[in-house]
């Protein structure tokens, strides 16, 4: 991994060899909108920069495999936890605003089902 980094969102492209993780914290640089990129199969990363930083820097975020395409869901981003979405076009290297949900969120499980995103579970406050 070019940065180490946890409480990470990461789903396999629809090629089934890249594994991409996104977001997250890292110690030295706070919360994360950079993404890293694995080779399945040579167990390699590719460089830093192989794909595109997301549009803001999410942590206990929730990301999915949705028509072909990533989807990275809510989280916080160290001021605000987030109902936004953005999905990630691998062709394209590119990120693009996706249908926000109803209450923001982290921490949570997705899953999409019959072709509809589902999430449940999080917080949707700072835990004291």
């Amino acid at each position: 991994m070019n940065i180490g980094r946890f409480i990470a969102a990461g789903v396999l492209l629809q090629d089934a060899r890249s594994f991409v993780i996104c977001g997250g914290a890292s110690i030295n640089q706070g919360i994360l909108k950079s993404c890293d990129k694995l080779d399945v199969f040579t167990e390699q990363f590719a460089e830093a920069g192989a794909v595109a930083d997301m549009s803001v820097p999410r942590s206990n975020a929730e990301a999915v495999l949705y028509k072909g395409n990533m989807v990275v869901l809510g989280g916080y981003d160290g001021t605000s936890i987030l109902n936004s979405a953005e999905v990630y076009s691998s062709s394209t290297n590119t990120w693009s605003s996706f249908t926000s949900f109803r209450v923001a969120r982290f921490g949570f499980g997705a899953a999409v089902v019959k072709n509809q995103i589902f999430i449940a579970g999080g917080l949707n406050s700072p835990v004291s």
